[in-house]
Order: C-alpha cells, then structure tokens, then sequence
C-alpha cells in the first residue's frame, strides 16, 4: 500500500498494481557529448561541464521535474527541435511550486533551451544573471509568466509559443503576452 500526501495535507492510501516491465517507457536523458544517459535531467545538468548538450529523448512520458541549470553553460533540447511532433512530446511538467526551468548565476556563455514543451510550474522559464537563448520551444505555466527575467538579462526568444506573458521581474507590467 502507498500513502500519498498531497500540498494541501490530504492522505490518499493506495493499493499496489501490478505493472509490467513491458509496458513502461523509460525517461531517455543523454549527455551528447560523453554519451552518459541519466535518470533524471537534474542528474544530467547536475554531471555536465560548459558546452555540454543534453539531449531528452520524446515520448508518452513527461519528465516531471522543476529544473536549475546552476550556471552551467549548456544545451538542454529535444531529440529534433525542428520538428513540431518532437517538441509537443518532449514536455517538461513542473510540480506547480517555483519555476519549471532556472537559469542563474550568469552563465559565461549562454545555456540553450531548444525544441521543448515547458509548463507546470508557477512560472515556465525563470532567468536571473543569465540572458539564454530559448528556441522553437512552448513555453506555459500555472500562473500568468510564461518567461521572467532580471534586469540586464534578456533572454533571446526564437520561434517559440508562449502561453502567459514574458516578464521582468520586479515590474508588474508585462513586456509581452
């Protein structure tokens, strides 16, 4: 039996199901560069060295993670993020606290975020001290910002959809919807 504990203190007891190998698709998270595969992105973040592209591979599965890139200077994209199919099933789900994506810390060179569906969190893409570039990605979050950064550190948007608006923190009036 699992016992489950949500936000708000409610207690869920579950009972156990079986399931089969057979039917669970495995999270795909390399590192392209090293060719170390990862369980989680945090882990393949948390491992890589500047310059590093993470690759995640599509699929029914979302990758239910709220992420920190923790300065680091790398590429974090979908399998192909030219293709519209790819990146509406590379989606990285946030758990509805904070920002699904954290860039920080002024990444020397600028990390990237490329070809990915982005939602989940109270914000889709947080970035302070980092100015990356977001590209061909879907951005959406529970809250109205879809992207908010710090003053002095844009991020550069291309090709993306955004559901919510791109703020600056700090000012209350939004720079887009």
């Amino acid at each position: 039996t699992i016992k489950v504990h949500d936000s708000y203190g409610s207690t869920i007891d579950a009972d156990p199901i079986c399931v089969s190998a057979e039917n669970v698709a495995p999270q795909i998270v390399e590192n392209a560069d090293t060719g170390q595969t990862y369980a989680s992105i945090q882990q393949a973040v948390d491992d890589a060295h500047g310059g590093d592209e993470i690759v995640l591979g599509a699929g029914v599965w979302k990758y239910l993670e709220n992420l920190n890139l923790k300065g680091k200077s790398v590429t974090l994209r979908s399998s192909d993020p030219n293709d519209p199919s790819v990146v509406g099933a590379t989606v990285i789900c946030g758990d509805g606290r904070g920002p699904v994506v954290t860039l920080s810390s002024g990444e020397g060179r600028p990390s990237v975020l490329d070809g990915l569906t982005i939602a989940g969190g109270t914000v889709g893409v947080s970035c302070r001290d980092a100015a990356p570039t977001i590209r061909c990605c879907t951005i959406g979050s529970k809250g109205p910002v879809a992207v908010e950064f710090w003053h002095g550190h844009e991020p550069t948007l291309v090709d993306c959809t955004l559901f919510g608006q791109v703020m600056e923190g700090g000012d209350p009036s939004p720079i887009a919807r």
